[in-house]
């Protein structure tokens, strides 16, 4: 993690060639705007989505302790596997209106999140 740090921090100042892979697909196409859907990989995207994915980890590893025994752990499991999700999504964005997508996705599962134990 820490070799992975360094090398996100030396490409970010053009002292490393990162690579970069950019795969899209043009889902809206209208006279004048045009809009793609896709993701792009660069060495400080992968770093920040390994970095969402270890602390999901984390949070799954502990909760299974905390509310296992719970009716509704499932539920909860998928509320924090969409919301990790989620933030992949945005992480990954080629344009604004995926990027917003991700963030309103990041919100919606914050909010389930939030409401989880309503009665308590």
């Amino acid at each position: 993690f820490t070799l992975a740090s360094f090398l996100a921090y030396l490409s970010m100042f053009g002292l490393l060639v990162s690579p970069q892979i950019l795969l899209s697909y043009t889902w809206i196409e209208l006279p004048g705007f045009s809009s793609t859907f896709g993701a792009f990989l660069d060495t400080s995207s992968l770093l920040v989505s390994s970095l969402v994915l270890f602390i999901t980890l984390m949070v799954l590893f502990f909760s299974k302790d905390y509310i296992g025994s719970d009716p509704a752990f499932v539920r909860f499991i998928a509320y924090i596997s969409l919301f990790a999700c989620s933030m992949i999504f945005m992480v990954l964005s080629v344009d604004l209106i995926q990027f917003f997508f991700g963030w309103e996705l990041i919100g919606l599962f914050s909010y389930l999140l939030v409401g989880f134990w309503n009665t308590r």
